[in-house]
């Protein structure tokens, strides 16, 4: 667990190399090949300079996979009593049925851990984990905490397989909330169905497609 310092990367590329101008990041990949990245859009959000541990990094065991998540505790500007703590999270995969549920469980658990009584919560990210009994687990260990998944729009996978195939059923990121509802459906980017990336080659651009909704904060950690 690793308490750290602000990272304003607003004019340093992404860790895919990309510059998004108008958002600044806050990305964990400084120390390590495994991270996440959130992105406040500028002018809009900002990071919280009144609250406890900002930002924090959280995972990186042997017990979590090696993966990763990152908390952001943000502010609306302009109405500084409108918060809302991001979390997101990178999730192990290709493990064996339990031993990878485990692995998740326990990255997961670190990160409920750190959350206060109160806070606007939206955790998202990849789970690696189709819905079905092992994604119900962990709903299950979530909504102790008073997080709930948003639905995916059935029938449309959020990424392609380790082999780049295209999987209907390959349905492994997704948003969870608290103290928040979401507005309207969830819109999923396209993924390539011919094997390679999203951009024509093998390896070229991302795996995953991009998830996306409207949510309202309805509580505030004042």
């Amino acid at each position: 667990l690793f308490f750290m310092p602000e990272l304003r990367c607003a004019d340093e590329p992404l860790p895919c190399g990309a510059m998004l101008p108008g958002y600044t990041s806050y990305s964990n990949y400084r120390d390590s090949k495994e991270g996440t990245v959130v992105l406040l859009r500028d002018g809009v959000f900002e990071l919280d300079p009144d609250a406890d541990h900002a930002l924090v990094r959280v995972g990186g065991s042997v017990k979590a996979g090696n993966k990763t998540g990152l908390i952001v505790r943000a502010r609306r500007c302009g109405n500084p009593n409108q918060r809302v703590t991001i979390v997101s999270v990178h999730l192990k995969g290709g493990s064996s049925q339990e031993a990878g549920h485990q692995e998740r469980a326990y990255l997961l658990g670190e990160i409920v851990a750190q959350l206060k009584d109160g806070e606007s919560v939206v955790l998202a990210g990849d789970f690696n984990t189709k819905p079905g009994q092992p994604l119900t687990r962990l709903d299950d260990l979530l909504l102790k905490h008073g997080l709930v998944r948003v639905l995916n729009p059935p029938g449309t996978p959020t990424g392609l397989r380790g082999s780049l195939a295209y999987d209907p059923k390959h349905v492994i990121d997704h948003i969870y909330t608290r103290g928040a509802r979401v507005q309207g459906s969830v819109r999923i980017g396209e993924l390539a169905r011919d094997g390679r990336g999203p951009f024509g080659r093998v390896g070229d651009g991302s795996d995953h497609a991009w998830v996306l909704t409207n949510i309202e904060l309805t509580a505030c950690d004042i």
